[in-house]
């Protein structure tokens, strides 16, 4: 019985989702009904020793399963050198020519060496399988060590009676390349893994918090992460961890943010700009203000994709589970009919055919042909910065034709600029002075319009104090500087003007003062991402809900045709209804709340990671939001990905239609038999591995 069989009964169990590959259950269960410790039982008994994946201990439980394996592997290469130097004599003389005493000799020797490999090496090969048949379900193991228990029981037999023929080099090669190729598959399933404990806990340790005392003064004060508070001014040296998601208040430095985005190379960020837990602080303190901790933040968002992907289903691998016992089961069949066939005319051949038969067709590479190629997928799209939350994705992804964007906060930043400061002729202020009276009743609020006022070098100084601030709502602000009373807000006519640009007045006791133009800012990828998409005979269009007016503006910018603006949520599920009607296949990427219809119902969907979580549970993808330009890199990868899992379906079918017939007619050795297996397994690893060397033609910049 599989584990999934198991608990999926049981009651408060609501889903189980097991990955062989990753080794990972992700288990969704009512506290209240069964408990944890009930569900551990329950996996034990099937031979299982069930741990949680969150515990501290994870990494090094990793090294020690790691460490386990390579010792093992070592045991049995160095067991099979040893066993072929005793074997060797009997493959170079003719019958006869060895002395019986010295034959005799030889294979004790091989039996005695191959002990290790039995009760050492197989060790963990052997108790799988005997947990399989416990369970009464026949998986790999139960194959691989059936043919590890003949071919030793055959050996031994034909050792003690002095009769018939030893594979006993045979068995450890078998045992050392099954290992082999075990450890190599390990090592991939541990990178991923590890990438997710690290996100998980990069902002364990200390903080700087920055504190007032009584007397108005700071002070600073060192305190654990996990007693930090959402709005917590913190210190964050060079050299230190941000210990939370927030906007820096004061400073400027370089960040290695490659714990989120994989880009190695530091990112400058300054007053105003987001950073996130985990990034580490390479130049320059920083005082920033956090917003977000703990499970809140970029990086435990990023962590709980990638474990939900790592025990996500693939199509092609529901279809290999459910043909896989039908599968192994034809293997035994086809040893033992192989065995009885030859019994009456050569014992000798009989057992050869036998044990070559379940090496040969020991389906290793039929079992990682579609796995190993989405390991290698999930982590090349995660060093892209993108985040596969539907595996069955990438099925559609590698057959888009059309992508479809939204503008505000996908191709243009959340963030504007001041583009230009009208002074009225009546007054007496400067521009500079007119952008700092402004800044100072927007304050250190998060409205786009107080930040991108703070971004402007005339507001870098000492700003004007003001006082008696208030909010006007569906206006903007009000309060005295210098004595006179100001008030900055929407200009008479509403704040879009004809242009496309967002406009704001400045306005004292006898009127305008000043009027203060801002414009978006488009995502320092966007345009390289358009045209490389382009240049994958992509089509590109936008759609938005902002003005048609802002959208073709943008638009004009990053050299897009197909543009529609004003479009309500209905509106824009009904322009992609439209491609899809015209044969088009479409990804659609938004980040809005308002994008949700828009995304469920394209092909294949991506949500940016700094988008509403209503849209990013839509989504088929989640891309970070600094890395845009992974896009233009998606249907490559999905494309490649398909490919080469066909390819590895079609040669280890192909491998085992081919090497079978040749196995029950005697045509292949078991030393032989033991070499195929391993490379058809090697050759699978290595074809899949090419998924992660997929050239990077648009490189990834974080914004400014």
């Amino acid at each position: 019985m599989a584990i999934g069989d198991l608990l999926r009964p049981q009651p408060g169990v609501r889903s189980v989702q097991i990955n062989a590959l990753t080794r990972q259950a992700l288990i969704e269960f009512e506290p209240a009904r069964i408990s944890a410790a009930r569900i551990s039982e329950l996996i034990a008994t099937l031979g299982y020793s069930p741990r949680a994946s969150d515990a501290p201990s994870q990494e090094q439980a990793r090294r020690t399963i790691r460490k386990a394996l390579l010792w093992r592997t070592g045991i049995a290469w160095l067991a099979m050198m040893q066993i072929m130097m005793y074997a060797w004599p009997a493959y170079q003389t003719a019958p006869g020519e060895l002395l019986p005493d010295h034959a005799f000799l030889l294979r004790w020797a091989q039996w005695i060496l191959s002990l290790p490999v039995i009760l050492v090496a197989a060790s963990p090969i052997l108790g799988a399988a005997w947990s399989g048949l416990r369970s009464r379900t026949i998986n790999m193991d139960v194959t691989v060590s059936a043919a590890i228990v003949l071919t030793f029981v055959a050996s031994t037999h034909a050792t003690f009676s002095g009769k018939g023929e030893v594979w006993f080099d045979s068995l450890a090669m078998f045992v050392a390349l099954v290992l082999t190729v075990r450890y190599l598959l390990l090592r991939g399933q541990h990178a991923l893994e590890s990438r997710v404990e690290r996100l998980s806990s990069v902002v364990a340790g200390h903080a700087k918090r920055i504190v007032m005392d009584v007397t108005g003064a700071e002070r600073i004060e060192s305190v654990d992460t996990e007693a930090l508070r959402e709005g917590d001014l913190v210190l964050v040296s060079a050299g230190a961890v941000v210990p939370g998601d927030g906007r820096i208040e004061e400073g400027h430095s370089a960040l290695n943010e490659s714990i989120l985005t994989g880009e190695s190379m530091p990112v400058a960020r300054k007053s105003g700009d987001r950073v996130h837990a985990g990034t580490v602080n390479l130049s320059a303190q920083i005082r920033v203000r956090v917003d977000a901790l703990g499970a809140s933040t970029r990086a435990a968002e990023i962590a709980t994709l990638m474990r939900r992907v790592s025990a996500a289903r693939f199509t092609a691998i529901d279809r290999a589970d459910r043909w896989a016992p039908y599968f192994l089961a034809g293997v035994l069949l086809c040893a033992a009919l192989g065995m009885l066939y030859w019994w009456p005319h050569d014992t000798d051949r009989a057992l050869s055919v036998a044990i070559a038969v379940l090496m040969v067709t020991c389906p290793c590479a039929l079992s990682l042909a579609t796995p190993a190629a989405m390991l290698a997928a999930v982590g090349r799209l995660a060093r892209l910065g993108v985040y596969l939350r539907k595996p069955a994705a990438l099925l559609q992804l590698a057959r888009v034709s059309h992508v479809v964007f939204d503008k505000t906060g996908t191709l243009s930043a959340d963030a504007l600029r001041v583009e230009r400061v009208f002074v009225a002729p009546a007054s007496t202020l400067s521009s500079s002075e007119a952008l700092q009276i402004a800044t100072a009743l927007e304050g250190q609020g998060f409205h786009p319009i107080a930040s991108a006022l703070r971004q402007r070098s005339e507001v870098q100084g000492d700003l004007p104090r003001a006082s008696e601030q208030r909010e006007i709502p569906g206006v903007g602000v009000e309060g005295t500087v210098a004595g006179r009373r100001y008030q900055f807000g929407k200009p008479a006519g509403g704040s879009i003007l004809p242009g496309g640009g967002v406009h704001c007045e400045l306005r004292d006791e006898q009127g305008r003062v000043a009027l203060i133009e801002f414009s978006e800012r488009i995502r320092s990828e966007a345009l390289e991402t358009v045209r490389a998409l382009n240049r994958e005979g992509l089509a590109v269009s936008v759609l938005s809900g902002d003005s048609p007016d802002q959208t073709k503006r943008l638009a004009r910018e990053l050299g897009v045709d197909g543009v529609h603006g004003g479009l309500s949520a209905e509106g824009k599920l009904a322009e992609l209804r439209s491609l899809q009607h015209g044969g088009r296949v479409v990804l659609a990427v938004g980040d809005g709340l308002n994008d949700g219809p828009l995304l469920a119902g394209a092909d294949v969907s991506a949500a940016l990671v700094t988008g509403a979580p209503a849209t990013q549970a839509a989504a088929d993808l989640v891309i970070l939001g600094e890395r845009l330009s992974s896009i233009a890199l998606l249907r490559k990868t999905a494309q490649t990905t398909i490919r080469i899992i066909h390819q590895n379906l079609v040669w280890a079918l192909g491998y085992n239609v081919v090497c079978v017939p040749l196995a029950v007619w005697g045509w292949i050795s078991p030393g032989w038999a033991s070499v195929g297996m391993a490379a058809s397994s090697l050759l699978v690893l290595a074809n899949a591995w090419r998924i992660s060397r997929i050239p990077v033609e648009s490189k990834a910049v974080a914004e400014p």
